[in-house]
């Protein structure tokens, strides 16, 4: 009986799974960053795109090209200010939360499989 490796095909379903987990990781943050955002007009909150790479990541964006929301870096970064609707760093925070969900997870999986 001849011997096959499955390598390939065990390869082939890590990295689909890294680019679900990514994807999921990345469409949680972006549903909670849209209750952080601050709105004053609605166009910093409207200009949110995620984008899923040819090498199965995806990004979350505020403000990227097309939007005609130039300010998106400022909002995010500038602390001390007092927003009647929303924070600063309204996606650094829920990204940090994902990640520290997604490590737990990680070490979970790796104690059932070893």
């Amino acid at each position: 009986m001849p011997y096959r490796s499955n390598l390939s095909a065990a390869l082939a379903k890590v990295e689909k799974a890294k680019a679900a987990g990514s994807e999921a990781m990345v469409t949680g943050a972006g549903e909670e960053s849209d209750d952080l955002v601050p709105v004053n007009t609605g166009r910093l909150k409207r200009s949110k795109r995620i984008t899923k790479h040819d090498d199965g990541s995806s990004s979350i964006t505020y403000g990227s090209d097309g939007t005609g929301v130039d300010y998106a870096a400022v909002v995010h970064n500038k602390p001390g200010v007092n927003y009647q609707h929303g924070q600063w760093q309204f996606l650094r925070q829920p990204l940090m939360n994902k990640k520290e969900r997604l490590s737990d997870t990680v070490a979970a999986v790796r104690k059932v499989l070893k």
